[in-house]
């Protein structure tokens, strides 16, 4: 049983940290490559550099946001390999580790484990509520049955079904 409980979210974020920590790695070196490329044809590499600034400035970007995600990548790859939390590390400095299995189990608990499903059934609240205005837009198609007028509008909102960017769309075009 982990301490981490393999949060639902956890793995995504750290692929996500450390998708983009390569990400900066392979823009970095893009744009060196293109500077060298740059450099043979016009012989230095001020030249080259002044030719393309945008390499230049994604270079310095890239170098500057790697040390950010690279350090979190390096910090949460510690903190898997010895099965613990961010508060863990802080708080237990020097303790001993009760749920460490040893660094390869720890990154199989992480990454190879199934997600328990969600407790929380979005879809049903969605359902009510759809059921809910359907039953609102009956009752005002029975109260407004005599105005033709009224009885469209509830008509093209049945047939919009909900979906905000028609409903947006529609407006813009009666004003």
């Amino acid at each position: 049983s982990t301490y981490i409980h393999v949060q639902r979210n956890y793995r995504y974020f750290f692929m996500f940290v450390s998708s983009s920590a390569m990400l900066c790695i392979f823009i970095f070196a893009m744009s060196a490559w293109y500077i060298k490329f740059l450099m043979d044809d016009h012989g230095s590499v001020w030249k080259a550099m002044k030719e393309s600034p945008a390499s230049v400035i994604l270079m310095a970007y890239c170098f500057v946001f790697f040390w950010f995600v690279g350090g979190l990548t390096c910090f949460h790859l510690y903190l898997i390999g010895t099965n613990q939390t961010t508060y863990e590390n802080f708080r237990n400095s020097g303790a001993r580790l009760v749920y460490d299995h040893g660094c390869l189990k720890n990154f199989t608990e992480i990454f190879c484990t199934r997600i328990k499903p969600s407790r929380n059934n979005f879809r049903a609240y969605v359902a009510e509520n759809a059921r809910r205005l359907a039953r609102a837009t009956t009752r005002e198609v029975e109260i407004n049955d005599s105005d033709g007028g009224q009885r469209e509008k509830v008509e093209n909102d049945q047939e919009i079904d909900g979906d905000l960017l028609k409903i947006s769309q529609r407006r813009e075009i009666e004003n």
